[in-house]
């Protein structure tokens, strides 16, 4: 935001805050104007929802509104580059309250502490967003990982000069309570800085104080999953990934990783597995060099031959004391392989880049494959009308809503190709109940285009649609279909027309055969998953109605769902 930008706003908020003081009953209406007013998320979130905590608790608030008003101007009216909010947000406002009355004082705590529950609120959507990550069929290949535990001074003295000569990364899992007290075990904070700056080392957490998370209570879990991503995100290191110290993983373990981070890895649990999408992605596993060279080999081989993520674990301080000591030789090895087999060695948030599952609950994951596992609740038809401007909040939370469209509804709802006589259905994904996660895909039934968008929670709208090919041609059925034939039977990325005489018709249960109706049916496998299943029969021997059947295919349950008469 530039400097006129910030003036502007300061002084936009400032008439906001005279403008609720002076009406009480209109407080919420402009706290949220405030909040939605533009960018600065952060400031704008926590001014507000400050000021409101500061007039509800206040019982002179009428008298202060000039204050607050002053507090604003100064804090937003001046000319400082956002990019220093985080780190003077709160010396700021120390300065500009520490002359008013002590009332003020609540003021300050409530709005630093809702900034810091803001940032915090927004942890999965830094600077590797959802929306980065929602693409389906993205190039899947091997990757290896190199992860050393603890952040121990044998990094620099035993890894570094390895990761030198192989200009190779690696990730450290750092205990953040420890770079601090500069012991003579541990890597302190200039040192980690240094390891960073070669380009060659990612430091991600390891909790605060390297507890077993799985035996704490849910509060002490949450402070120690919390203050290690606050501290790594201060000084500027990878504050989204977690490795969890002795293996302590639960499904609590998960639940709550999964508020604060975009993934968390676990240690080797004895079968050296590897990953492959969909990923379980707060259950990451890795193969510990403890296994030995050749169980190392003969993973990187596995992870070739099935396009998947391999995990290499260690601790580069075990000693001879240990009963299987780190060996730098044994490293060596293992990166000369990796290397001889082509296969790319990359840090973890790299990783995770290509191997991240596009829609992740922990029922239900879409690999970057476009593969699943699990249920995600009921897919439903939508029980309203539907256009390219409805938004994503009028759609259910944790659905798959889908709606098919003709000519006509289509040119309504001014859907893409409408106008050119095409036509589809509509399948819409929001994740959660919030605006963060929004997905559309459109499937024109009559061409082989497919139209996919994303929603931006920032500007709530979508944005624009993107097209893509569906990968084939329309093709007459290879295989006797029949009304329960299930998606699977047909080839998927193809659009499959099978035509049905009466005769055909009834012997298939096709829909008023009977009544002496025959028809084609038209059957759109998406992709390869069962996702996106979708069928219309056509009746050609009634002119003056010209009826048609839609379905579509329910995944949860690998059925079709019941015939609509459109």
């Amino acid at each position: 935001m530039g400097v006129c930008d910030m003036n502007e706003y300061g002084k936009r908020v400032a008439k906001k805050m005279e403008n609720f003081m002076d009406e009480p009953n209109s407080v919420d209406r402009e706290i949220n104007d405030i909040q939605n007013a533009i960018e600065g998320y952060e400031v704008r979130g926590a001014l507000a929802a400050g000021v409101k905590k500061a007039f509800d608790k206040s019982k002179t608030a009428q008298v202060k509104s000039e204050e607050a008003t002053e507090i604003t101007r100064n804090l937003l009216d001046d000319s400082f580059d956002t990019s220093k909010i985080n780190a003077n947000f709160e010396q700021r406002l120390d300065d500009e309250i520490n002359n008013l009355q002590p009332e003020w004082t609540g003021f300050k705590d409530d709005t630093v502490n809702q900034f810091k529950e803001d940032k915090i609120q927004r942890n999965l959507i830094d600077d590797w967003s959802f929306y980065k990550a929602l693409q389906l069929n993205r190039e899947m290949k091997p990757l290896l990982v190199l992860v050393d535990d603890d952040g121990q001074k044998t990094v620099a003295t035993k890894l570094l000069p390895i990761a030198q000569e192989y200009n190779v990364p690696i990730s450290i899992a750092i205990v953040t309570s420890l770079p601090e007290q500069n012991l003579p075990t541990h890597l302190n904070l200039e040192e980690l800085k240094q390891l960073q700056e070669t380009g060659l080392f990612e430091i991600v957490s390891h909790t605060e104080t390297h507890k077993n998370l799985a035996e704490l209570s849910k509060k002490q879990r949450e402070s120690e999953l919390l203050n290690s991503k606050l501290w790594l995100r201060e000084h500027g290191f990878e504050h989204n990934i977690i490795v969890y110290p002795y293996g302590g993983w639960s499904q609590a373990v998960a639940n709550d990783t999964r508020k604060y981070y975009a993934s968390g890895i676990n240690i080797d649990s004895g079968s050296s597995q590897i990953n492959t999408a969909p990923i379980d992605t707060y259950n990451i596993q890795r193969v510990y060099i403890d296994k030995g060279v050749s169980t190392a080999k003969s993973r990187i081989d596995q992870a070739i031959a099935n396009k998947s993520l391999m995990i290499l674990g260690m601790h580069s301080w075990y000693g001879q004391d240990r009963p299987y000591p780190f060996k730098e030789e044994e490293l060596r090895e293992i990166i000369e392989y990796a290397q001889a087999q082509n296969i790319e060695i990359v840090t973890l948030k790299e990783a995770l880049q290509t191997y991240g599952n596009v829609i992740d609950f922990p029922n239900f994951k879409m690999g970057s494959n476009g593969e699943s596992t699990g249920t995600i609740g009921m897919l439903e038809r939508s029980p309203l009308p539907i256009s390219a401007d409805t938004p994503l909040t009028d759609f259910k939370p944790d659905k798959i809503t889908y709606l098919e469209f003709s000519v006509p509804t289509a040119k309504t709802a001014n859907l893409p190709e409408a106008f050119e006589g095409n036509y589809g259905f509509l399948i819409t994904i929001r994740i959660k109940d919030s605006e963060l996660y929004g997905y559309q895909k459109y499937t024109l039934i009559n061409s082989n285009n497919i139209y996919e968008r994303r929603w931006d929670f920032e500007r709530h709208t979508w944005n624009k649609w993107v097209k893509t090919e569906a990968g084939g041609k329309v093709q007459d059925s290879i295989i006797p279909v029949n009304n329960s034939t299930p998606l699977t039977d047909f080839e998927s990325n193809k659009i499959t027309l099978t035509k049905f005489s009466v005769p055909q018709a009834k012997a298939a249960d096709m829909p008023e055969a009977n009544d002496g109706k025959l028809g084609f049916l038209t059957t759109y496998r998406v992709d390869s998953s069962e996702l996106y299943g979708y069928q219309e029969y056509r009746i050609t021997n009634s002119p003056e109605t010209n009826p048609i059947y839609t379905r579509v295919w329910d995944f949860n349950n690998h059925i079709w769902h019941a015939w609509i008469l459109k």
